[in-house]
């Protein structure tokens, strides 16, 4: 898969549901490093996301590779939190990362869109080449080697931007995935 991939109304309206009640609870915390946005963690330790909502995502996946998750997450942006741009996987060909745009009643006046971007070998910068509106129940996928950035939702919006984050490999790749992110533990 070399392109970014959406996939509207994502979740049937009873999985929907259940992820934003587990998204409602107190387990945000704030980053404050190279993302200064907010995180919850460990959503693989959720059994709704481990269960149902990988089910969901392995669902719309190429089916010719054993896809494991290394990671899921979800994100929260209020209004001034721009993401910045990152990979999420730099060494593997077979890596893809799907974000799930998950905040309700969401309106394009709110903007907080997920760009791509190619980067100049030589002068290191960036250019956008593609954009997906931010839309409630909406998931992306795109491949882990691309660049890319969340924005975060304009000043008329008094919310948390949300998404959940779910990182992908080839199931062979797995111990060298958890030891670039840095998630594999001692």
């Amino acid at each position: 898969m070399n392109k970014v991939k959406i996939f509207d109304n994502f979740l049937p309206e009873e999985m929907y549901i259940e992820c934003l009640k587990e998204l409602q609870k107190p387990k945000w915390t704030f980053l404050s490093g190279h993302h200064q946005i907010w995180h919850m963690g460990s959503l693989d330790k959720v059994p709704f996301f481990n269960i149902a909502f990988k089910k969901k995502v392995l669902e719309v996946l190429p089916k010719e590779i054993n896809w494991t998750h290394y990671d899921m997450y979800a994100n929260g942006q209020s209004r001034g939190q721009d993401g910045s741009i990152h990979q999420d996987q730099k060494m593997l060909n077979n890596a893809l990362s799907l974000v799930y745009f998950s905040t309700p009643e969401w309106s394009p006046h709110y903007e907080g869109n997920l760009f791509f971007y190619n980067q100049d070998e030589l002068t290191q910068e960036y250019t956008i080449f593609d954009m997906v509106e931010y839309k409630t129940n909406r998931a992306v996928l795109f491949p882990g080697h691309v660049w890319h950035k969340a924005a975060g939702p304009t000043m008329i919006y008094p919310g948390l931007r949300t998404s959940v984050v779910i990182k992908l490999i080839d199931g062979d790749d797995e111990k060298l995935a958890k030891f670039q992110t840095g998630l594999e533990r001692k």
